[in-house]
């Protein structure tokens, strides 16, 4: 019973290691599968689809705050984003077959997109310890971040208190009166589940 079950997570592992060598970001399992399996379904590249967490990453000097960064942005990197030329045939894709997954994507029509001409002037905004790959979504990504994203991470419980939007090193989270700390160990510090970057 024991063998059987070191012998699967072996596998598994066995997988995830040649998939990361094979690629250059660091999203694996089925969420890496499905998007190989739409990318060969509609002809597209991955640069021409990829996953939002390719084109963000947390930058050298702000590496403390990583980990916090990773959570939060967690699910957000991994969505795809799809060009209006491939939105109606990732839609009869992903209609019409069973993913054994679970994938979230974006439709991006350039046009609706306004730079960020403002950018946050606050050093202590998540924009400023991000950096953004050059790709045509650059400015809806950083767009996204300066407004969806809008938070501060602050170093002491009274900048935190008086915050609409704030995170800790701690990683306690803080969005309106919504408050999140998630120290699960397969959460917490969990290097394998980082998702953001464009070189693993």
């Amino acid at each position: 019973m024991q063998l059987n079950e070191f012998t699967t997570q072996l596998n598994s592992t066995t997988e995830e290691l040649q998939l990361l060598r094979s690629q250059k970001n660091n999203i694996t399992g089925d969420t890496a599968r499905i998007r190989q399996e739409i990318l060969q379904a509609v002809g597209a590249t991955e640069e021409e689809i990829p996953f939002v967490g390719e084109l963000i990453k947390v930058r050298t000097e702000a590496s403390v705050w990583e980990p916090v960064i990773e959570q939060l942005l967690h699910s957000f990197a991994l969505r795809l984003i799809v060009p209006e030329a491939y939105y109606q045939q990732v839609n009869q894709y992903v209609r019409q077959h069973d993913l054994r997954g679970r994938i979230v994507y974006q439709r991006f029509a350039p046009k609706e997109v306004a730079p960020v001409i403002m950018q946050p002037n606050d050093e202590q905004t998540l924009w400023h310890k991000l950096d953004f790959k050059k790709s045509p979504y650059r400015d809806w990504l950083e767009s996204e971040i300066s407004t969806r994203y809008d938070y501060l991470c602050v170093e002491n419980l009274e900048s935190f208190r008086l915050a609409i939007k704030a995170v800790t090193r701690e990683g306690l989270m803080k969005n309106g009166n919504r408050h999140e700390k998630d120290d699960r160990p397969k959460v917490k510090n969990n290097r394998s589940r980082y998702v953001l970057g464009w070189d693993n």
